[in-house]
């Protein structure tokens, strides 16, 4: 009996860094209870004197099985400070005791895994309690995570996600469209340009069948060319678009898929974005087929990275799943100054977006199956006209797609 299983003793800072540490393991089943031991004492010596100084320690009883995955976490959560950790084998226990351990410790996570990047506990804030009612203009339930830290491109923004209506009532489990330029997506108020009008549109729908989480992912300011660009080229030698897009679906969807009931699959997983947005999100497609599905591709901005992506969409492996793409034929109204330039421009995009639409075509998405071509008729380049044709969107995207086809524990 003693070798298969442990009481681990961790030193942590203080009794509230031993609550966060104990229910995070708990939660991911790498142990079975925790305990806080506050008001200890340390006593040791330390160049040549004795030092007393408080402790606070963390007891947790686990399976030998599951140690080196917790002790992974442990590690990481303390970063380069390394914790005092203590693990006994447990000398006897009662059949029932010891069978109650087994089930609380069921987490399967392979040791080869353990360098993967560690998940902090998150703190969820409801969107009201961020920005306070009044000039706010979101509808149903968002959820905010301040500052979430990403090792791939070394900077933090918060993560806004959007629940659907049904999903404080019951058990099931939904879609999840990543999509970018966050905080354009649900309030007027928090936009620069102006709103798509997510929540809104998608709290309709769901009197259709159609709910699905949102994840949305606010853009840096001036490094959103930065980030939304896979292809460098002499005006942007440090694209970091493949950084950005592996942000998402290495750091950001396992923290989604953690904490809130999603379908975590493929098939049940979009990108979705507008202009380089766009470029982003047909990129992702290609680049990561492992994690995305979907794609909305709306109003893209192809050119950008010397048009890079052709190539690069041409030489992809035909990934299986469904991309919608748009385009308005007055793309260049506001972006450019005079008539004939904004004519010319125009005539340039939707020329591009139509060569990709054909490319695709000859990859083999068949359109109104897995490809959802449209173009709009005097439609510009701006937020109002992406929330026009949103509503198409997604009904492509999330039609017919169950939201409890698949049950996980939470």
């Amino acid at each position: 009996m003693s070798a298969d299983y442990l009481v681990v003793l961790v030193t942590v800072a203080d009794a509230a860094a031993g609550v966060a540490l104990g229910r995070m393991v708990v939660e991911e089943e790498l142990a079975a209870c925790a305990q806080v031991l506050p008001g200890g004492t340390a006593i040791f010596r330390w160049q040549g004197e004795i030092h007393a100084e408080p402790q606070t320690q963390l007891l947790l009883k686990t399976r030998r099985g599951v140690w080196p995955a917790l002790e992974s976490r442990i590690l990481a959560l303390h970063d380069d400070e390394v914790p005092e950790i203590l693990a006994l084998p447990v000398a006897d226990g009662l059949p029932a005791y010891l069978g109650w351990l087994d089930e609380m410790t069921t987490a399967e996570i392979p040791v080869e895994e353990e360098a993967a990047p560690f998940l902090p506990s998150a703190i969820w804030l409801d969107y009201a309690d961020v920005y306070p009612r009044g000039r706010h203009t979101i509808a149903g339930s968002i959820q905010i995570l301040r500052g979430l830290y990403s090792p791939q491109l070394d900077n933090s923004r918060d993560i806004l996600v959007y629940l659907p209506p049904s999903y404080p009532t019951g058990g099931h489990h939904y879609p999840v469209l990543y999509m970018h330029d966050g905080q354009n997506l649900f309030d007027a108020a928090t936009s620069f340009a102006g709103e798509w009008y997510v929540d809104e549109t998608l709290e309709g729908l769901a009197s259709q069948g159609i709910e699905a989480i949102v994840v949305g992912i606010p853009n840096i300011g001036p490094r959103r060319y930065h980030e939304y660009i896979p292809f460098a080229a002499p005006d942007l030698p440090d694209a970091q678009g493949e950084l950005y897009v592996n942000f998402i679906a290495d750091t950001v969807k396992p923290l989604i898929d953690r904490d809130f009931r999603t379908l975590p699959g493929r098939t049940t997983t979009g990108v979705m974005g507008s202009s380089l947005g766009g470029l982003i999100s047909l990129y992702a497609f290609f680049r990561r087929p492992d994690i995305f599905g979907l794609a909305g591709v709306v109003s893209p901005a192809l050119r950008w990275g010397k048009g890079g992506i052709f190539p690069f969409v041409t030489e992809a492996a035909s990934a299986p799943g469904k991309i919608y793409m748009d385009v308005g034929t007055a793309e260049g109204t506001g972006l450019v100054s005079d008539p004939q330039s904004q004519r010319s421009f125009a005539e340039h995009y939707v020329q591009q977006v139509r060569r990709m639409n054909a490319l695709l075509k000859r990859k083999g998405y068949r359109t109104g199956e897995t490809l959802l071509y449209v173009e709009e008729d005097g439609a510009v380049h701006h937020e109002s006209a992406w929330a026009r044709r949103l509503p198409a969107a997604l009904r492509f995207l999330l039609g017919q797609m169950p939201v409890a086809a698949e049950r996980r524990r939470k």
